[in-house]
C-alpha cells in the first residue's frame, strides 16, 4: 500500500515536471510575439495549454501549471515580485476557468456541442482572462512598470491575448486526445493534404506576399475561409483544429517578419483587427464543424430510428399504408403490396378498392370507423377479415389517424397500421373454447372449486357451493374464511398464505360452520395461479365433503377404542393411555396412580330388573367418574361392573402423591354410594323410576419412572380392590409397598 501511494506521488511529480516543460516552451513561443515596449504578448498560448490540462487531468496538474507560470513571470519581466504576480495571475486564469466550466456550466470535455465550445472560448475564457488581466495589470501599474493611462490600454491587450491562447489550443488539445476515426483512410487522407496544401499555400500568398506576380492566384482570406469551411463540412473538428491553427501561425508570423498589413497595427500596438481575425478564425471554424458534426449525428439517429421503426414494424408483423384523400392515392409497404396481388396498382391509385378483400360481415365497421377517423381526426382501430390474393381470410387490425389538413379543415393525409393478427383470434378462439370447456367441467363437477384472489375473497365458486351457500352469486367478493370454523380459521390463513409465497399447493381439513349451526368437515388443496408475469395472481382451491367420511371414522374409532355402552376408553385405549402416563411420569419425576374400581351391588340388580337396568346404571356410574376426575387423567370401562382409573402426574414425593390419591379416591366412593334413579319402560305401561344404592371397592397402587410394568400395575390395583372389599366393601384400599420402592 505505501509502496503504491509512493509510486503514483512519484509519477504525479514527473507528470508535472513535463507540464512546467511544456508550459515553458509555449510560454516561450508566446512572448516571442510581444507587443513592442510592453510584456504584453499577441497571443499566449502557454494559457490554452494549462486550461486543457486542468480539464483532462484535473486539479493534480495545478502546481505544475503554477510553477511553470511564474518561470514564465521571470521570462518576461526583471523585477522578482512582478514575475510571481504574473505567474500567479496565468496559474489563477486556468484554475478559474477550469472552475467556471466544471462547477457552473456543465461543460463536456469531449467538445461535441456548440453550447459547450461557445460555453469554453466565449464564457470561461472571456472571464478568466478578464480575471487574469486585471490582476497583472494593476500588478504593473502599482509596481510601476507601466503608467496609469496605459493601464486600461495594457489589461485589453493581456485580455486579447489570453482569449485567443484558450480559443486556439484548449479546442485542440480536446479534440486531439483521440484521433479521428478513419484517419489514415487514403480516400480520406489525400483530400486532407490537398485541403491543408491549398491553405499553405494561399496562407503564404497572402500574408507573405508569394506567387503575386501570377495573375489567377487569389490574395483574398476569403479563400482560406473557404478552405476551412470546407475542412469543417468534410472533415470534422479534429483537421479543422489544425488547419486553424495553421493558418493563425501562418499571420502571426507574417507579423513577426514584417510581411503583411497587421505589422503596422503591431508597431502602434493595435490589435483590434488581428484579434477579430483569429477568433473569426477560431470560433468560426469549429463552430462550423461542430454544428456540422452535430447534424450528421441528427441525420445518423433518424436514419437509425427510421431502421429500427422498419425492423419494429417487420418484426412485429406490422406494415403500414399512406392515403392521399384527394387524390385518394394510396401508399402501401411491401407486405401489404403482396396481400393485393394483381390488384396493388389498383389499390394504389384508389384506396377504395380496398374494401373489396373486406369480409361482407365486417365491411360497415371499417367504413365506420374511417369515416370517423376523418370526421374527427382521432385514431380508430378496427378488426376484420381480409381476403388474402392467395384465397386465404386473414384477420387483420388497422389503426389510422389524420396527420395533415387544408385551410378550410378538410382532411387530406391519413396514415396507418395493420397487423396481420390471425395468430391472436386462434388463440382467442381456443381460450375461448378452453374457457368453455373449464366452464363445462366445473359446473358439472361434485367437488367444490373456487378462485380466490390474494387477499382470499372469492373471485369465482361453482355450482356445487348451490349445496351448503344457496344461490352462488351472492358470494362474489366475500371473505372465504368468514364461514371457517374459528379454530380452524387460522390454520387454514397460514396454509393459504404458504401457497402464495411457496408457489406450491397444500392439502387441508377443514370445517364450514353453517347459518343453521350445522358442521361440514372439507377437504381442500389449492393451487397458484400466474399472470404473464410470472407474479402470483389468484388461488384455485378444489375441495370435497368428507363430513360422511369422519363420521364415519370416527364410528371406527369409538368401536376400536370407546366402550360402546359407557363410550369410556376400552382396554385397548387405556393401554395406550397408561403408555403416556407412564412416559410423561418417567420425565417428570413425579408419581401417578392406577384405581381399579369394582360395583359393590351391581349383580341383584341385573338379577331383578335385567340388563338393561344395569347397563343404566353403568352408564351412571361412568359420568360420576369423570366428574371426580381432572381433564388429564383417564376413565376406562375395564369389563362387566369393574372400571378404571389413572391420574397423571400428582406429586414428587410419595406421601403427598399417595394423599391426593386418596383425596381423590373418597370422592368417587361417596358419588359413587349416592342413590340412582333409575327409569324402567313398560311397553303399553307407565315408566317405573326405582332407587337403586350401589356402592365400589377401589383398589389403588402409586408408580414412578416405570417402576413397575403395566400388567404389573393393574394385577397390583387389582389386588388391592379385593383387599378393599374383603374389609367390608365401599372402602379404598392402596397397594403396600415401600415409599422408595
Amino acid at each position: 500500500m505505501i509502496r503504491t501511494y509512493s509510486s503514483n506521488r512519484m509519477k504525479d511529480a514527473l507528470l508535472n515536471l513535463a507540464v512546467v516543460a511544456l508550459y515553458l516552451l509555449l510560454a516561450k513561443a508566446g512572448l516571442f510575439f510581444s507587443l513592442k515596449n510592453t510584456t504584453i504578448t499577441i497571443f499566449w498560448p502557454a494559457g490554452g495549454f494549462a486550461l486543457a490540462v486542468l480539464l483532462l487531468g484535473g486539479l493534480k496538474y495545478l502546481p505544475g501549471i503554477l510553477l511553470g507560470a511564474v518561470f514564465a513571470g521571470f521570462m518576461a519581466v526583471s523585477h522578482p515580485f512582478l514575475a510571481i504576480l504574473l505567474g500567479v495571475a496565468d496559474a489563477a486564469e486556468s484554475y478559474l476557468a477550469y472552475w467556471l466550466l466544471t462547477h457552473k456550466l456543465k461543460f463536456n470535455v469531449a467538445l461535441e456541442t456548440r453550447q459547450d465550445f461557445f460555453k469554453l472560448t466565449l464564457l470561461a475564457a472571456g472571464l478568466a482572462s478578464a480575471a487574469s488581466a486585471l490582476i497583472a495589470s494593476t500588478a504593473m501599474l502599482l509596481l510601476g512598470e507601466i503608467p496609469a493611462n496605459l493601464f486600461r490600454e495594457i489589461a485589453l491587450r493581456w485580455w486579447m491575448g489570453d482569449v485567443l491562447g484558450i480559443a486556439f489550443i484548449t479546442p485542440f488539445i480536446l479534440v486531439w486526445k483521440n484521433l479521428p476515426q478513419g484517419f489514415l483512410k487514403p480516400s480520406h487522407l489525400i483530400e486532407c493534404m490537398l485541403v491543408f496544401v491549398c491553405a499553405f499555400l494561399f496562407g503564404q500568398s497572402l500574408f507573405f506576399g508569394w506567387l503575386h506576380g501570377y495573375q489567377y492566384v487569389p490574395h483574398s482570406v476569403s479563400w482560406i475561409i473557404l478552405l476551412i469551411v470546407w475542412s469543417a463540412l468534410r472533415f470534422g473538428r479534429h483537421h479543422t483544429s489544425a488547419l486553424q491553427l495553421l493558418v493563425f501561425f501562418q499571420a502571426l508570423w507574417s507579423i513577426s517578419e514584417g510581411a503583411n498589413a497587421f505589422v503596422q497595427q503591431r508597431a502602434q500596438g493595435d490589435l483590434a483587427d488581428f484579434w477579430l481575425f483569429g477568433m473569426a478564425i477560431a470560433v468560426g471554424g469549429m463552430a462550423l464543424s461542430i454544428i456540422a458534426m452535430e447534424s450528421k449525428k441528427t441525420q445518423k439517429l433518424l436514419k437509425e430510428g427510421e431502421d429500427r421503426l422498419r425492423l419494429a414494424l417487420s418484426v412485429s408483423n406490422q406494415g403500414w399504408f399512406d392515403v392521399n384523400l384527394r387524390s385518394r392515392e394510396m401508399k402501401l409497404c411491401d407486405d401489404c403490396a403482396k396481400l393485393m396481388g394483381n390488384h396493388l396498382e389498383a389499390a394504389c391509385s384508389d384506396y377504395a378498392v380496398w374494401k373489396i378483400f373486406i369480409h361482407p360481415d365486417d365491411l360497415d365497421a371499417v367504413i365506420n370507423a374511417f369515416n370517423e377517423c376523418i370526421a374527427t381526426g382521432e385514431s380508430k382501430v378496427v378488426e376484420y377479415r381480409f381476403h388474402a390474393h392467395k384465397g386465404d381470410w386473414i384477420w387483420i387490425s388497422s389503426a389510422a389517424k389524420v396527420t395533415e389538413w387544408d385551410e378550410s379543415g378538410q382532411a387530406l393525409r391519413l396514415i396507418g397500421t395493420h397487423t396481420n393478427i390471425s395468430a391472436r383470434k386462434q388463440i382467442e378462439n381456443e381460450l375461448i373454447e378452453q374457457k368453455e370447456f373449464f366452464r363445462v367441467i366445473t359446473e358439472n363437477s361434485l367437488d367444490f372449486i373456487a378462485v380466490l384472489d390474494l387477499q382470499g375473497r372469492r373471485i369465482y365458486n361453482n355450482q356445487a357451493y348451490t349445496r351448503i351457500f344457496g344461490d352462488v352469486k351472492s358470494l362474489e367478493g366475500t371473505d372465504s374464511f368468514a364461514e371457517i370454523h374459528p379454530d380452524d380459521r387460522e390454520r387454514l390463513q397460514n396454509v393459504f398464505k404458504n401457497t402464495i409465497q411457496s408457489g406450491q399447493g397444500q392439502k387441508a381439513e377443514f370445517r364450514f360452520l353453517l347459518a343453521n349451526g350445522a358442521v361440514r368437515y372439507m377437504e381442500s388443496s389449492g393451487a397458484l395461479i400466474r399472470n404473464s408475469k410470472g407474479e402470483p395472481a389468484s388461488v384455485m382451491v378444489v375441495s370435497h365433503d368428507i363430513t360422511e367420511r369422519k363420521r364415519v371414522e370416527q364410528e371406527i374409532q369409538l368401536l376400536a377404542f370407546y366402550d360402546q355402552l359407557t363410550h369410556l376408553p376400552n382396554r385397548r385405549l387405556l393401554t395406550d393411555r397408561l403408555t403416556q402416563t407412564m412416559a410423561s411420569s418417567r420425565r417428570s419425576g413425579c408419581y401417578c396412580a392406577l384405581m381399579f374400581l369394582d360395583l359393590d351391588n351391581f349383580k341383584p340388580l341385573n338379577d331383578v330388573h335385567g340388563h338393561p337396568v344395569g347397563d343404566m346404571l353403568l352408564i351412571e356410574v361412568a359420568e360420576r367418574l369423570k366428574k371426580c376426575v381432572r381433564e388429564v387423567d383417564t376413565v376406562s370401562r375395564f369389563g362387566g361392573d369393574e372400571f378404571v382409573v389413572v391420574l397423571n402426574e400428582l406429586d414428587e414425593d410419595w406421601a403427598r402423591s399417595k394423599s391426593q390419591a386418596a383425596s381423590v379416591a373418597d370422592k368417587i366412593c361417596t358419588s359413587l354410594a349416592k342413590p340412582y334413579l333409575l327409569t324402567i319402560k313398560h311397553e303399553g305401561r307407565a315408566d317405573a323410576v326405582i332407587e337403586h344404592h350401589c356402592t365400589a371397592s377401589v383398589g389403588v397402587v402409586l408408580f414412578v419412572n416405570h417402576e413397575f410394568d403395566q400388567e404389573d400395575i393393574i394385577k397390583r390395583a387389582d389386588a388391592a380392590m379385593y383387599e378393599a372389599k374383603a374389609s367390608g366393601r365401599n372402602q379404598v384400599r392402596f397397594f403396600h409397598v415401600e415409599a422408595a420402592s
